[in-house]
């Protein structure tokens, strides 16, 4: 068979960057960027370039499989689909109608593309919202923020990079997390003079091409952006007209940071004082400024008002919808909008964690998973006895690793749909296959920058054996219970009903395909400040979307959740527990991204783990000292909630006061590069974190801003 080459996306983190797929005889044989991608441009990483060794791993689950004997035994017999879906209805039905809707609850990790039609599933059994998602920690704690100050949210989709004079980044090293949605446009504002502030306690690779490196102290970023507002404020240096026009409480605001005043500020996040005025002054006097806020940001106790307070910041700058500044984008109105995920908004209450964690619940529309995990053992508020998960591994990817486990155990039922084996999915009742993005056409997000395209994922190989992806399983699912919510025949039906309904785009498949790629409200046909225009509010009237159609500065909504409606910074938890700090005395930062892996995944591909083949924790060189570690030495990272294992790397570039541990854990072995793999609780950050102390309202764990201490193996 003759060499071919399909356009398609990779999925193998949020950026899904263009890639060009050679494929002879069902395999992969080359991959490379695709240079027509509206985004990416010819940008293609590791991850993606492991396509291969992916489709072709011997390891890959190819076919349905029953357990066989005790619960965890890892044992299976083959099944059909048909088998297997008869199965999930029985057991789905069985269960909601003994315990009630509530009793059944699918999750997913990171997205494959299909985060709504896991809504609208979980919709169709009975229960509104997400089922479980890890959004307490991941994107809601930046996104609602916004949602709350300015009227819509604000991600890495809406910093216009390509024209900004000064560009923030807060919390994310783009250029590892979302390498092709970022990182080529970063490096060509660099080249055209924009400034660069990186705001980040660790000296990463785009720290080092940055104007100024804040390297600021875990967890204080509300109180630098508290000192910020006092700065631009006490100077003049705020957008007065835009402010008055389009801001409401900013007498207030301005009262409330006169607590933060420049010296307050660097004692509290260990930066210097004139740092602060120099990168406050870039900001104001090189606009437009844009920013990308992420999860070093959020992932605190405090993450929430944090939030806000970063929110304020750049609402006062005035460049909102604005080129080069905070782009009102439509990604996020598509995604979660009812249509899709038939969300009843009305029935939020009824989520778990409702009572305690009611902004998680109410605005996040997501449960609180400590809530989950607790149901399960104590059948309170109401019992769940059955998980179905999908792109999920939750040993891995939620705190409290331990207590998952035995949670897990009292299942009545539990189905897992993924691409491995996983420490989940050896105890579940049922094992799905899923296909690979090379091998589906279903990877829908369109979370992009400008200008921001929808993209049509394409075939390329068949997945081995017979693995569906995602969207056909939902798919085949939801018709068994809602019929009428699901009337498409195939995957191809959902994207032309998709794109139709909110892109106006009516295609055939191949039309679609053909295409490739379609920018219906970005680049050239972008239009700036539609609040202006009274193109943002749903009413047609000038302003934004919030109550009082402006940006609120000072925030009722935000109030009736228990928050002070002003942003205000309280020290994260575990700078205040002094008996805590005496026991753990490094500040502990987990999760930042690196560049092979995807989230937990990946750890057994020979491509991505040579690059980094073992866990590690990155220490300064004096703490090292202190502690008598040497670089590459075995040792147990240990905080009050347990313990992992890794090997010290010594770095400059991280505070003598704080330690780092990366997200991946390092599950699984990779056999042909004969490395060992660490399970769910060897390496496994989350093994480290506990479920409380959180955001009050929200449930955000100390995930950046936690304690632990270190022990060199040998001396145990």
């Amino acid at each position: 068979m003759a060499e071919k080459v399909v356009r398609t996306i990779c999925f193998d983190c949020h950026s899904k960057c263009g890639v060009l797929l050679h494929v002879k005889d069902n395999q992969i044989v080359r991959v490379e960027g695709d240079p027509n991608h509206p985004v990416s441009q010819g940008m293609v990483c590791c991850k993606g370039l492991s396509a291969q060794q992916i489709h072709a791993h011997p390891d890959r689950l190819k076919y349905p499989l029953r357990r066989v004997g005790p619960r965890g035994g890892n044992k299976w017999q083959e099944i059909t689909w048909k088998e297997a879906m008869d199965e999930i209805e029985e057991k789905v039905r069985g269960i909601t109608t003994k315990y009630g809707d509530g009793a059944f609850v699918t999750g997913q990790g990171t997205g494959r593309g299909w985060n709504h039609w896991h809504m609208r599933a979980q919709a169709s059994f009975g229960l509104p919202g997400w089922g479980l998602c890890p959004v307490h920690v991941c994107l809601m704690p930046n996104l609602l923020p916004t949602m709350f100050t300015y009227g819509f949210f604000s991600f890495i989709d809406a910093a216009d990079v390509r024209n900004a004079n000064t560009i923030v980044e807060w919390g994310i090293n783009p250029l590892t997390a979302w390498p092709g949605l970022q990182g080529p446009q970063l490096l060509e504002a660099r080249k055209r003079g924009a400034k660069l502030i990186v705001i980040d306690p660790r000296f990463t690779d785009l720290a080092a091409k940055a104007d100024i490196w804040m390297q600021i102290r875990p967890g204080t970023d509300g109180a630098l952006a508290l000192g910020m507002m006092n700065i631009l404020i006490k100077e003049d240096l705020y957008d007065k007209e835009f402010v008055d026009k389009w801001t409401i409480g900013f007498d207030m605001l301005a009262e409330r940071v006169k607590e933060f005043p420049p010296e307050r500020v660097a004692e509290i996040t260990w930066l210097p004082e004139e740092q602060i005025i120099e990168a406050t002054r870039m900001m104001a006097n090189n606009r437009p400024t844009t920013s990308t806020i992420s999860l070093g940001v959020c992932m605190h106790t405090n993450g929430m008002q944090a939030g806000r307070a970063i929110a304020d910041l750049f609402g006062i700058l005035g460049d909102m919808d604005a080129k080069g500044g905070f782009l009102s984008n439509r990604f996020w109105d598509v995604m979660l909008v009812p249509e899709i995920t038939k969300m009843d908004t009305d029935r939020l209450g009824a989520l778990l964690g409702d009572e305690t964690k009611p902004l998680l619940t109410r605005a996040g529309g997501a449960p609180w998973p400590d809530a989950v995990w607790r149901a399960i053992t104590t059948g309170k508020p109401f019992p769940v006895k059955g998980m179905g998960f999908v792109a999920d591994d939750p040993v891995m990817c939620y705190e409290n690793s331990r207590d998952i486990v035995a949670a897990l155990s009292e299942l009545e039922f539990m189905f897992v749909k993924d691409y491995f084996m996983t420490d989940t999915a050896k105890m579940a009742d049922l094992v799905l296959p899923t296909a690979h993005w090379s091998e589906r056409e279903s990877a829908d997000e369109e979370l992009y920058s400008d200008p921001c395209p929808v993209v049509v994922p394409q075939k390329a190989v068949d997945p081995p054996g017979d693995a569906w992806c995602d969207w056909q399983f939902w798919l085949e699912l939801g018709k068994r219970f809602k019929p009428d919510w699901w009337p498409w025949k195939n995957v191809h039906e959902m994207w032309q009903w998709r794109l139709k309904t909110f892109y106006n785009i009516d295609a055939t498949w191949e039309e679609m395909t053909k295409q490739g790629y379609y920018v219906t409200y970005g680049g050239e046909k972008r239009v700036h400040k539609k609040y202006e225009k009274g193109l943002e509010r749903p009413d047609g009237q000038p302003g934004f979307r919030t109550p009082s159609g402006r940006i609120e500065l000072y925030c009722e909504a935000w109030a009736n959740f228990g928050y002070d409606p002003l942003p205000d910074y309280v020290s994260p938890s575990s700078y205040i527990n002094e008996q805590l700090m005496i026991a753990y005395p490094y500040v502990l930062m987990t999760g930042a991204r690196i560049y092979p892996f995807y989230h937990s995944a990946w750890t057994q591909i020979p491509m991505q783990r040579e690059i980094e083949p073992e866990p590690f924790v990155e220490i300064h060189p004096d703490a090292a000292k202190a502690e008598k570690i040497s670089d590459g030495d075995w040792l147990f990272v240990e905080s009050s909630n347990g313990r992992i294992r890794a090997k010290a790397r010594l770095t400059k570039g991280i505070d003598p006061r704080c330690v780092h541990v990366p997200r991946p854990g390092w599950r699984d072995p990779c056999k042909e590069l004969g490395l060992d793999g660490y399970g769910h609780l060897g390496a496994n950050i989350n093994v480290l974190i506990g479920a409380e102390p959180s955001d009050p309202q929200f449930g955000t764990p100390a995930m950046r801003s936690a304690r632990c201490r270190l022990i060199k193996i040998e001396a145990v």
